[in-house]
């Protein structure tokens, strides 16, 4: 029997959905969510951005959501509030090979890290009683972020044509990190006009020779965005790497449960400037 072209192509639809797997979790608290996307990253080609988005499907009653149709790769989730339609998009910082070393995920603003594989007390005599703030000190002098930070200061201290710039989130081990960076234009340019452009970008390192090193090479561009002053001002673009990376691998579907932060600022991205009073 032989099919005609359109039977063929319903045919392979079929068979494409019955091997694609879907994400699916809860986002908490329940009632939130205006609207949820799975975004599957590809190479910039000739300047442009290559990214594909997958609708989900969300029940804000119970807080649980579905995304369907997903082939194999990785996947960052993006969650649109609906009381302010902020938007909290995932980013994969992973390095290959991570999982049996030690590692963290460090927000740069609020120095709030959490590490895996890593038992920092090691460091202390076993009857010292350790604050938190020296606790943290050691972490980052022994997981070289102290060297990362100061290697990320040295890099921003060059003129670039972006003049607000500054990194959000760190993600490593002693090896090798990658770190999300926001970089603003904000000062006028050719166009004459009052716009601004913010671009996002990873920014890989390595280390060698006793110090962080960051290739010429390797640089992801997550989003570049040109806007007018008065649509930035509105804008609430964070992001959260516990919302990126999503694997999908052999058509398995996966699972993540994920809590909204308690307070939507700008140690996560792009949030309107405050106003008086405030």
């Amino acid at each position: 029997m032989r099919l005609t072209a359109a039977a063929m192509m319903v045919w392979m639809a079929a068979i494409s959905t019955a091997q694609a797997a879907s994400i699916r979790g809860t986002i908490a608290p329940a009632g939130q969510v205006a609207k949820i996307e799975a975004i599957l990253r590809g190479k910039a080609a000739k300047g442009k951005l290559n990214f594909r988005r997958f609708p989900g499907k969300f029940d804000n009653a119970s807080g649980t959501f579905t995304i369907d149709g997903l082939a194999d790769g990785a996947y960052d989730l993006a969650v649109t509030l609906a009381a302010t339609g902020a938007v909290i998009e995932g980013v994969n910082l992973e390095i290959e090979d991570e999982a049996d070393q030690p590692s963290y995920t460090l927000n740069a603003a609020t120095r709030r890290i959490a590490t895996r594989n890593f038992d920092v007390m090691q460091y202390f005599d076993p009857d010292a009683v350790v604050s938190e703030d020296e606790k943290l000190r050691k972490t980052l002098l022994k997981l070289r972020i102290s060297k990362l930070d100061a290697k990320i200061a040295s890099i921003l201290k060059v003129r670039r044509f972006t003049d607000r710039n500054r990194p959000l989130w760190l993600h490593g081990t002693r090896e090798d990190a990658r770190v999300l960076m926001e970089l603003i234009r904000d000062r006028k340019f050719h166009s004459g006009k009052d716009e601004i452009i913010l671009r996002i970008e990873v920014w890989p390192f390595q280390w060698a020779a006793g110090g962080w090193d960051k290739p010429r090479k390797g640089v992801v561009v997550i989003d570049r965005v040109r806007t007018t002053r008065e649509k930035y001002e509105k804008m609430t673009r964070l992001f959260d790497p516990a919302l990126g990376g999503l694997k999908i691998a052999d058509n398995k579907d996966i699972t993540i449960n994920y809590e909204l932060p308690a307070k939507l600022d700008a140690s996560m991205g792009v949030v309107p400037p405050a106003g008086p009073g405030e």
